[in-house]
């Protein structure tokens, strides 16, 4: 769907030095309203803002798309990486509650003509019923395309293509559509938004910043654990274990199960996009890296690997000792940030 641009407020950011948490921070400070577009190679992703408050949100990688909450988590993550760039659209309140519903649409009439249907009685008829969504126009012969939104069946904004392929907007735009389908004629489809999908379970900005502070921590110390292993056993080993690990207490957690790739951990990084508290999170994983641990500890008899192993997560106590006690991981993940590692012999 074309989208339209509102006021650029903020162009080309560069991923690899802009914090989006803070941006987001900053945003809802102003009662901002709009949408944030961040792009990487191959991957989009857009943030919806009204009046400061993240409403709704979608990420597409290739040919797959999340929606809401889900793709919430993995797009703040995905920000941290380098080599994405950031713009800040900035749109009425209206539109974006319009935009923000129609990411899960539903299709009312598709691949209507002019050559049976009117345009003009179409808009007429979507008025009276107070529509709130939008029609895609396709116009035959001048080969552009165009969308009209609509909100309590008031059209409140227009987009064009040009000939040279540029956008341009503006409800004054109606008329020179409606001018061109009874002209060329044009093909048009007409969608509902889903309001019920633009603000189910979104959580505070403070929330998602809290859980990208937490999986920084464990990833970090999943990374530290790896290469100790790895080092001193076989490449890879500890990532093996690991997912049996995470399979042996998927029935108990869920949002761990290696098949439904909620969590992902690979080459040093995590990606997370379940629905579960930061508790429950944490509790699960260190059950998971415990018997990791145990496993790989029993398994092999290197010599001093489970003292270097312990003489690593020191260093990872002593570099995020604000976070170990803020997300109180001592008692949610005693195996791991405990006094002693846990070590069953």
């Amino acid at each position: 769907m074309i989208f339209p641009k509102g006021e650029l407020i903020h162009k080309n950011l560069r991923t690899s030095y802009t914090n989006l948490n803070g941006l987001l921070l900053s945003l809802k400070s102003e009662d901002f309203s709009g949408y944030i577009k961040i792009g990487f190679l191959d991957y989009e992703a857009i943030l919806f803002m009204d009046s400061g408050d993240i409403i709704n949100a979608i990420e597409k990688i290739g040919d797959k798309k999340r929606f809401g909450q889900r793709a919430i988590s993995n797009i703040v993550s995905k920000a941290k990486e380098q080599d994405g760039v950031i713009n800040v659209y900035q749109l009425s309140p209206e539109m974006v509650t319009v935009l923000a519903s129609t990411l899960k649409r539903e299709i009312l009439y598709k691949d209507l003509s002019t050559d049976f249907t009117s345009l003009q009685r179409l808009i007429d008829k979507l008025g009276e019923e107070r529509h709130t969504g939008y029609i895609e126009i396709a116009l035959k012969n001048a080969k552009r395309s165009g969308v009209i939104f609509f909100q309590d069946g008031e059209p409140i904004e227009t987009i064009l293509t040009t000939k040279d392929g540029n956008l341009i907007s503006g409800t004054n735009l109606l008329n020179e559509i409606l001018k061109g389908a009874q002209g060329a004629g044009a093909v048009f489809n007409v969608y509902r938004a889903n309001l019920s999908s633009s603000s189910d379970q979104i959580p505070e900005i403070g929330e998602g910043g809290d859980l990208q502070d937490l999986l920084s921590v464990l990833q970090d110390t999943i990374s530290t654990i790896e290469t100790v292993f790895d080092g001193l056993l076989k490449k890879g080993i500890f990532s093996s274990e690991l997912k049996r690990s995470l399979v042996k207490k998927s029935n108990e957690y869920p949002f761990l199960d290696p098949f439904a790739a909620e969590f992902r951990y690979k080459d040093g990084k995590i990606v997370f996009t379940g629905q579960t508290d930061i508790p429950e999170l944490t509790r699960g994983l260190g059950e998971c890296l415990g018997l990791t641990i145990e496993a790989l500890s029993h398994q092999f008899s290197q010599e001093n690997i489970m003292d270097q192993v312990e003489g690593e997560l020191d260093q990872i106590k002593a570099d995020f000792g604000k976070e170990i006690k803020k997300f109180n991981l001592e008692a949610s993940m005693p195996e791991i940030f405990g006094s002693q590692l846990v070590r069953k012999r």
